[in-house]
């Protein structure tokens, strides 16, 4: 991958194949504390998602990337909102490429034309209430066709190759608008009520019947969005319950 210039990031890591780019951002921080920096492989052998799941990551066919956050400053004060943040400055960054409406689907997911096209993985490791750094993971998928992907996901699955495109796919200059947006747009991460009406904007299945999976028992009703700390609003028959953690899925009526 050609050298990108990055404000705000202390090294820069490329690999042709690794195990996980947050893997190696946690390998990397316990050496160097303090640092930000940014990590993208070309293939992860062992990539994950939210709940330990497989992230398939295949040579070459998207982007594959982690961005450590150990400088102080760059600590978010409302942590619960950095995966929803990510996911936002994702949409922005994509909409440069495609004419597809890009949505944004709770807790992690990006959607285009309604498929999934990239999640979402954060990580971090704490001192008693002090955080030490936050590791953010993006994948995104750009070259992949139906077929390359597993059976159980390939109907709802997607790539930028295949929504409508203004310009062509070049992994450097995707990764550097990322990367750019990520930063640009950070004040929107002390403005929670700001942000959350931003997101709400975007959401997939707003005010729509969903199910969310979880470990306790699935919980129906309408999604309304998010509250401040992140929180999934559901309302059912008793009022608005809100969930920290889950899948969600829409609902037939």
């Amino acid at each position: 991958m050609a050298t990108v210039e990055f404000p705000y990031i202390d090294s820069f890591q490329h690999f042709d194949t690794i195990d996980s780019t947050n893997a190696e951002a946690g390998r990397f921080v316990q050496k160097h504390p303090g640092l930000n920096a940014l990590f993208v492989a070309d293939e992860q052998t062992a990539g994950r998602g939210r709940a330990q799941r497989t992230w398939h990551s295949p040579p070459r066919q998207g982007l594959w990337w982690s961005l450590l956050l150990g400088r102080s400053e760059w600590f978010p004060k409302n942590p619960n909102l950095l995966s929803l943040y990510t996911g936002l400055i994702t949409k922005f960054a994509l909409e440069e490429w495609t004419t597809a409406r890009v949505q944004l689907k709770w807790p992690n997911d990006i959607y285009a034309d309604g498929k999934k096209i990239g999640g979402v993985l954060i990580e971090s490791k704490w001192q008693g209430n002090r955080p030490l750094y936050y590791t953010v993971g993006i994948g995104v998928n750009l070259y992949q066709q139906p077929e390359d992907f597993a059976p159980e996901v390939r109907s709802i699955a997607t790539s930028l190759k295949h929504l409508g495109l203004k310009k062509d796919i070049h992994r450097p200059d995707i990764l550097a608008a990322l990367v750019h947006h990520f930063f640009q747009h950070w004040e929107l991460m002390n403005a929670p009520e700001a942000f959350v009406k931003q997101w709400e904007s975007e959401a997939i299945w707003l005010n729509e019947p969903v199910e969310i999976s979880s470990r306790e028992a699935p919980l129906t009703g309408v999604f309304r969005g998010v509250d401040t700390s992140g929180l999934a609003k559901i309302e059912t028959a008793e009022g608005i319950v809100t969930v920290a953690a889950g899948d969600l899925s829409f609902r037939k009526r």
